[in-house]
């Protein structure tokens, strides 16, 4: 259904007018089929979808530039890069999650890139902080039981993974896209749909078998892993859309769920944001204040942040940039081990 996403978010910024016009209509008819195919029968519905899919698609444009430099993800870059210090407990932790991940796994045993010595990735990570108990030391006294704040990351995952940090920023707008219009139906499904409540209960059937298709490499900004079988989703859209297209009773007005969608699109800012999260942590993820800035063993990190209405905790994305070398063999991963 989105497939087109890998024309739309892989061409120059100074593509042909000509051409940035087509991959907009054809942004614009993804809308269609990812929210309510029958909002097609309203009049001049691409005329009415051009500026917010317009709108959404520099958003996400925008969103990706803003990540900024990729940062090395390898054992060596544990002691070197504070930022991955504070991400991974261990330099043994962050090399097992890295070669189990699911996407890398795919990544590096495709014949077409065995060759290729490193890649890019979008790291993403589940951020919290809780209260704790613990030492510290002030001059020379080393005070017990001081209430502290620890720094901790969870449901590390690795997408968008890619040969080039181009192709993984194109991915990454893919993904954004794509929360944007499941965003879009979502809102649709929300809405009250009059005496038809037939069509209001096959939305949220298709929203949930859209769903279904959320995770994965392709989907940067749905943390959770699928966890559902791709090909039954797809023949459950495919009834869902048979169903719709036969019903004869209209829902509530065709303009009203038009003007929805243009809604979401026109503001994306409301669903998927990007953040900054700095903090001062020493080596134990033990966060601290300004007047222990420059301290040894002390650092400030600073990372970005996606902020979604349905996370209820911040997730943290960082570019990285991973060496096959890093990557251990199969036979040699602790499928076991808890992170």
């Amino acid at each position: 259904m989105f497939e087109f996403l890998s024309r739309l978010f892989a061409f120059a910024e100074d593509a042909p007018k000509k051409a940035s016009e087509r991959r907009l209509d054809t942004a614009i008819e993804a809308v269609m089929d990812g929210t309510a195919p029958r909002l097609r029968l309203v009049s001049d519905y691409k005329k009415k979808l051009r500026p917010p899919t317009q709108t959404a698609v520099a958003f996400v444009q925008e969103l990706a530039s803003g990540l900024g430099a990729p940062a090395d993800l390898s054992r060596a870059a544990f002691s070197a890069d504070p930022r991955i210090h504070a991400l991974f407990g261990s330099p043994d932790s962050l090399q097992n999650l890295v070669s189990r991940d699911a996407n890398v796994r795919a990544f590096v045993e495709d014949p077409g890139f065995v060759l290729l010595p490193e890649f890019h990735a979008l790291l993403m990570a589940r951020r919290s902080q809780k209260r704790i108990l613990g030492a510290r030391l002030t001059g020379q006294i080393i005070q017990s039981d001081v209430p502290q704040t620890m720094l901790s990351f969870s449901e590390h995952r690795l997408v968008a993974v890619s040969a080039s940090e181009t192709g993984t920023l194109n991915l990454v707008q893919r993904g954004a896209f794509r929360q944007l219009v499941h965003w879009a139906l979502a809102t649709l499904t929300a809405m009250k749909s009059g005496s038809n409540e037939r069509h209001s209960i096959m939305l949220r059937e298709r929203l949930e078998a859209l769903s279904s298709f959320q995770g994965g490499n392709e989907h940067p900004f749905w943390l959770h892993p699928a966890g559902h079988d791709h090909g039954d989703a797809a023949h459950r859209l495919g009834e869902i859309d048979q169903r719709m297209a036969e019903c004869n009773d209209p829902p509530c007005s065709l303009d009203d769920y038009l003007a929805v969608v243009a809604d979401v699109l026109s503001h994306p800012e409301r669903y998927l944001r990007m953040d900054t999260f700095s903090a001062i942590v020493d080596r134990m993820s033990v966060v601290l204040g300004p007047e222990d800035e420059g301290s040894p063993g002390v650092d400030r990190i600073t990372l970005s942040e996606v902020v979604m209405p349905d996370q209820p905790d911040p997730v943290v994305v960082l570019p990285v940039r991973l060496s096959r070398g890093d990557i251990l063999p199969r036979p040699e991963l602790n499928l076991d081990a808890v992170y």
